[in-house]
């Protein structure tokens, strides 16, 4: 090698050094958004910070030690004091209830009960190394008559296991299963509150968990339902029994539910799938209206002479001059005069007139294209309309592109205009339900991001896939040879 190259392969290390630099930098926030995703809550405030979410532990035995960052606590699984809500909305704790329970098989549950935190719990030793699961029973007395009851709820001490809880409920009515699960994710107290829903039908009562609020902030929750009679005889007139299965969660498992926890939390809380589906709707909607308006403007403005084209083209570039909050209020006294407040009509309508950088962008690009096609297809008998779609519009495939990518982006993440114009939780697309989401769940930054992942990731896939045809059209390539 001369020495005249070795300055710029020096050049070279340089640049490529300095790109990936700026490249590790400017991930750490999406790096950072990803792992705080699957954090638990005492992982977020820590320091030094914890760019790595803790894998959960291998707990077979409970009591266990557990021990993070120096500090060693002991984990237990306990039951606490099960409560019966009739139809007047009046609660009733069941007195004594934490010495009710009973191991199936067992005459008797080798427990303690004494308190924590100022509450009663029945400590519930498990040990999984002989057996997958432990089933553990109690009959209560319902302060009223079944038919009157309305909710009955479970509170319980959960451990970092990682383990899995499942419920039956037998009365004289019936019986009723669980579908899900409830996860021991949290070292906290939570609560597992069914609920009765009485039909129209009274033949079709089924019970299920209603998704309230637990002593954490979060919804613990479950789906049960109807699954027959119960047993003649097994319980008198007004008693209820509570048969919960505590089933052991393999490791995998455990990992697998612990970095899902989050969106698992966020998907309860949020009609996500509808916002979804009203974010897909809109962008599909200003995507074609966008691509044919703009289209049709700039092929006027490019290939067809008429008098005072060039002042129109330059009142057009004037109005992307003009800031949004200028017109944010005339547009919206025009839409409400519209009758169009609290619909989809202003997101998406405004799309048919254009846009003043779309139309530019497509322009210079239909400039560049020679005129040869466009004579040769006249001299057939084609119109302008003919040209449009037939000539120009396949040769500007890479700026349609393009601006399909920008308008994407700005439809998935714009905020302003729903904020605006929607008022009705149905209609609303991601960017205001995440909104709400963080009005209501700020402080829960581990499901904060998760559902910000979950809105941003539509996004990145899309750039990632179709950069190609972004960077052509940007470019301005035109005809190729």
């Amino acid at each position: 090698m001369s020495d005249s190259r070795i300055p710029r392969w020096r050049e070279r290390i340089v640049i490529h050094a300095a790109l990936l630099a700026g490249c590790v930098v400017f991930s750490l926030p999406f790096f950072w958004l990803v792992t705080t995703s699957f954090k638990a809550d005492k992982e977020m405030f820590v320091q030094p910070p914890e760019w790595i979410p803790e894998l959960p532990r291998k707990v077979t035995t409970s009591p266990y030690l557990y021990t993070w960052r120096g500090d060693t606590t002991t984990q237990f699984f306990g039951l606490g004091v099960v409560t019966m809500q009739d139809l007047a909305l009046s609660d009733h704790p069941v007195p004594n209830s934490t010495t009710a329970w009973r191991v199936v098989g067992s005459s008797s549950l080798p427990t303690t009960a004494d308190s924590l935190e100022a509450r009663p719990v029945l400590r519930v030793p498990y040990d999984f190394r002989a057996t997958d699961r432990l089933v553990i029973e109690g009959v209560f007395p319902a302060p009223v008559p079944i038919d009157q009851l309305r909710r009955i709820e479970v509170t319980y001490k959960s451990d970092l296991s990682f383990h899995h809880i499942k419920a039956e409920i037998i009365t004289r009515a019936g019986t009723w299963r669980s579908h899900d699960a409830a996860v021991l994710n949290t070292a906290t107290w939570k609560s597992a509150p069914w609920q009765f829903t009485r039909p129209r039908q009274e033949e079709r009562d089924a019970l299920r968990l209603t998704k309230v609020s637990s002593p954490d902030k979060r919804r613990a929750g479950f789906l049960v339902s109807s699954a027959g009679a119960a047993p003649a005889g097994i319980l008198p007139a007004d008693d209820v029994l509570v048969r919960l299965t505590l089933e052991r969660s393999s490791w995998p498992r455990a990992i697998w539910r612990k970095y899902v926890d989050n969106y698992v939390e966020a998907l309860s809380y949020i009609p996500f799938g509808r916002f979804v589906v009203n974010t897909a709707i809109l962008t599909a909607l200003n995507i074609v209206f966008q691509l044919l308006s703009c289209s049709l403007v700039a092929y006027g403005f490019a290939r067809i002479r008429w008098p005072g084209r060039n002042i129109v083209f330059a009142l057009l570039l004037a109005t992307m001059m003009i800031p949004g909050q200028v017109v944010m209020i005339p547009q919206f006294l025009i839409w409400r005069g519209l009758h169009l407040y609290n619909t989809w009509g202003p997101l998406f309508l405004g799309a048919l007139f254009g846009s003043g950088f779309f139309i530019f962008l497509l322009r210079q690009f239909m400039l560049a294209i020679p005129t040869d096609l466009e004579d040769a297809a006249k001299i057939d008998g084609a119109g302008y309309l003919t040209v449009w779609r037939q000539i120009m519009l396949p040769l500007v495939k890479p700026a349609l592109a393009a601006i399909a990518i920008f308008q994407f982006m700005g439809t998935w993440n714009d905020f302003f205009g729903p904020l605006i114009y929607i008022n009705s939780k149905g209609l609303m697309p991601i960017s205001l339900g995440l909104y709400m989401f963080r009005d209501a769940h700020g402080a829960e930054y581990g499901m904060l991001m998760a559902a910000s992942l979950m809105m941003v990731t539509p996004v990145i896939l899309l750039f990632f896939f179709a950069q190609r045809y972004f960077i052509q059209g940007v470019t301005l390539t035109g005809l190729k040879g």
